[in-house]
């Protein structure tokens, strides 16, 4: 008996938990091929029930092209309409997102880095969005020789100042950018001792440095 209770409120725990969070499915895109959708990071410990997130993913072509796509969304749908972070003709794949947010929880700087195959390879390139400016550039993060995959974006300590990490030849990168100059500020290859492959590397940053970390 005592088993069939603790089975019985765990059921129910659960689906009171889903009907508070889960809502059923939204339509986002259509006529389209979207493929890979990304998230910034959600874990926010000033402010866990911020109404809205970044989405990007890939806008694939029957021509062998594919730009990369972002839309701001919340609970109920997307609140923007689709904006097109590239608008090439190139292969663009991979995308990852973050922002910095200000003490009012609201977005100030915004990066998105992403695959891109150019020069006979994959390198990667990176597009930053300023509350107060828009759009910037669109800069190379890593176009330097061999083929580079699966980059993770955090913001770091300051407004303007990201971190990626990636693979490049069974290594794992890290690099530091000041977005809105694209200046490198700092570099390093965090598996340069070890001898295995390594892979899909992913960034978080400390949620109890401030409020304003996420």
């Amino acid at each position: 008996m005592k088993k069939t209770i603790l089975i019985l409120l765990i059921f129910i725990s659960n689906i009171l938990y889903s009907q508070y969070f889960w809502t059923g499915s939204k339509l986002l895109t259509r006529n389209f091929i979207d493929k890979n959708p990304s998230f910034g990071m959600k874990c926010r410990v000033s402010n866990p029930y911020l109404s809205f997130e970044f989405l990007v993913f890939e806008r694939n072509t029957l021509i062998n092209f594919s730009n990369i796509c972002a839309i701001k969304m919340g609970y109920g749908g997307n609140f923007d309409s689709v904006f097109y972070v590239t608008s090439g003709n190139n292969l663009c794949r991979n995308p990852s997102v973050d922002y910095y947010k200000n003490f009012y929880n609201t977005p100030t700087v915004t990066l998105i880095v992403w695959e891109q195959y150019t020069g006979g390879r994959w390198n990667l390139f990176g597009r930053y969005h300023h509350s107060s400016t828009g759009w910037g550039s669109i800069f190379p993060v890593d176009t330097t020789s061999l083929n580079k995959y699966n980059p993770s974006v955090a913001r770091q300590f300051s407004d303007n100042i990201f971190g990626v990490a990636y693979e490049k030849n069974n290594d794992i990168i890290y690099r530091e950018f000041n977005v809105t100059s694209g200046a490198i500020t700092y570099d390093t290859n965090l598996t340069s001792g070890d001898t295995s492959i390594c892979r899909r590397p992913n960034l978080s940053v400390d949620n109890m440095w401030s409020s304003n970390d996420k």
